[in-house]
C-alpha cells in the first residue's frame, strides 16, 4: 500500500460570500462557511480519498477553531 507523509499548513478557512451585488461604502450582506483547510491538510484529505494511508504533521490551535478542524480531519 501506498503511504504519505504531509507536513505543513492545517488551518480552518473562513468564506464569505456576497448574497447580492456589492455596494461601495455600504455594509453588504454575505453567507458565512468555515471549513478545514490549509495546504497539507488539503493534501492529506485527498490522498486519502483516493486510497493512499496518510500521516498528517503541524501545527494546530488549542482553541475551538483548532479542535474543529481536528474534528473534522479526523
Amino acid at each position: 500500500m501506498t503511504m504519505a507523509v504531509c507536513i505543513g499548513g492545517i488551518n480552518q478557512d473562513r468564506t464569505l460570500r456576497l448574497i447580492c451585488d456589492p455596494v461601495p461604502g455600504a455594509s453588504n450582506r454575505v453567507i458565512a462557511s468555515e471549513d478545514a483547510g490549509g495546504v497539507a491538510r488539503n493534501v492529506a484529505e485527498i490522498l486519502a480519498r483516493l486510497g493512499v494511508r496518510v500521516s498528517l504533521v503541524g501545527a494546530v490551535g488549542d482553541d475551538p477553531p483548532g479542535r474543529a478542524v481536528i474534528d473534522e480531519t479526523a
